[in-house]
């Protein structure tokens, strides 16, 4: 079925049948391709429907952003330890803090040299960050770029292959959050798998 009003531009239809054409117009709902045919006696025969329908599709997405966001963000405070690893074992240094709950480790490894020849020893770096909830607030231009984000997201995420057109973008600050309101037509494949009750 038809995931969206549109008008179709090429079908490439697997397995089924239709009686749809380019340049067709469709409603969302509408069978593109039937998994169900006439045979000579006219008794109806289930078949598999497969296939692609490419139509070009003009939609409207409306995203709000708070222009006051909660984050994690590091808090400034940070500790550092190192290991060495040979054979199987470890020596550690650890840091004076031990990473909690908050706290976010990273590592970075590389081999130990002496007068440029490796030894079968690797050093292995240790730095811990402290992150902690705070409240950002937004300008209203960052605020609309991550409301037209979202809106983008929406759209990728429904349709994956989705060839962009043209497109318009109207954004207001409503409050404490800023409004986009995105008008894209699209060229992408609308073709759903209908599901039976």
């Amino acid at each position: 079925i038809a995931a969206e009003d549109a008008v179709l531009l090429s079908l490439n239809v697997r397995a089924g049948v239709t009686d749809k054409k380019a340049g067709q117009t469709v409603a969302a709902g509408e069978t593109l391709i039937d998994s169900v045919k006439l045979d000579r006696s006219g008794q109806a025969v289930q078949r598999a429907a497969d296939g692609e329908v490419w139509a070009r599709v003009k939609k409207q997405y409306e995203c709000r952003q708070p222009m006051t966001v909660s984050a994690q963000v590091p808090t400034g405070r940070l500790d550092r330890g190192w290991r060495l690893e040979t054979a199987g074992r470890a020596l550690e240094f650890p840091a004076a803090s031990q990473a909690g709950e908050g706290w976010r480790v990273q590592e970075k490894e590389r081999a130990l040299t002496l007068m440029g020849f490796a030894l079968p020893v690797t050093q292995v770096r240790i730095l811990m960050v402290e992150y902690g909830q705070a409240e950002i607030k937004l300008s209203v231009e960052q605020a609309a770029a991550q409301a037209k984000w979202n809106c983008r997201r929406m759209l990728y995420e429904a349709y994956p292959d989705a060839q962009i057109r043209t497109e318009s973008w109207m954004c207001e600050q409503d409050g404490g959050e800023v409004v986009c309101r995105w008008t894209v037509e699209f060229e992408a494949d609308i073709a759903r798998v209908a599901v039976s009750e």
